[in-house]
């Protein structure tokens, strides 16, 4: 539903001559009189977390309606357009996914063992992701304001695909790597050269407002990472004769 059909939607049916007061509570509220529900509950934000921009991004609010001179509120609807009412959030949904897609991503790095970035051909090697200390990494918080709320962002790790510069990928996988022996990236090189290794990552997040409870990002964010150079070498038989 669009914002247009929205509003023909929750106004619909009125009676001409009468006035009506317009009020929009979280989706996690029942009651048109329920202030205090945050508007960012969890619910709220699931209820439209598959829309396009066109659909409203959320969070999802309540709509009640009140003829001038009655006590009665009638329930309009559920909206996605936290403002299709005067008195919806400020803060939408769709300003929180500009701040998340803003945030300073920490760009991964790769370290192989052996040690020195430098294998053999056909040596299993091992691939670890390194986060540098640049940028907000997985679990790190970010911290902005949006119209005078304090929005906390925290960067999820949702899925690394290792580029091993000959072609050959592994991912998308959550496991970051490790050493030899319990690292479980593992490549073997075919021929010797040098490689342009990387590893990209797609972080999703959280978010909070004013300290509230964390909340599912509806999005995620693909970076590429940095490149490491791997050097592969031939290994060299020779015959050694014996003394004596």
């Amino acid at each position: 539903m669009t914002y247009d059909q929205a509003k023909r939607a929750a106004t619909a049916g009125e009676t001409a001559g009468v006035n009506y007061r317009y009020v929009s509570v979280s989706f996690c509220a029942e009651d048109p009189t329920d202030w205090r529900t945050t508007y960012y509950c969890e619910a709220a934000i699931r209820e439209c977390a598959n829309n396009t921009p066109e659909q409203g991004l959320g969070p999802a609010n309540r709509i009640f309606r009140q003829a001038e001179g009655s006590d009665i509120w009638e329930f309009r609807g559920v909206t996605c357009f936290p403002n299709l009412v005067d008195d919806g959030p400020e803060l939408t949904m769709a300003m929180i996914l500009e701040a998340f897609h803003d945030t300073a991503f920490a760009v991964p790095e790769v370290t192989t063992q052996p040690k020195g970035d430098v294998t053999l051909v056909t040596l299993p090697t091992y691939y670890q992701v390194v986060w540098p200390d640049a940028g907000y990494a997985p679990n790190e918080i970010d911290t902005t304001t949006l119209l005078g709320f304090q929005v906390d962002i925290r960067p999820r790790l949702d899925s690394i695909t290792y580029h091993f510069g000959d072609g050959e990928t592994e991912g998308p996988t959550r496991d970051e790597g490790g050493p030899y022996p319990t690292g479980n990236v593992i490549h073997e090189y075919t021929a010797k050269g040098s490689y342009q290794a990387r590893a990209d990552v797609v972080y999703g997040g959280q978010f909070r407002v004013n300290g509230g409870a964390w909340a599912d990002i509806p999005g995620t964010a693909s970076i590429s990472g940095a490149e490491t150079t791997v050097t592969v070498r031939e290994s060299r038989a020779r015959l050694v004769t014996g003394g004596g």
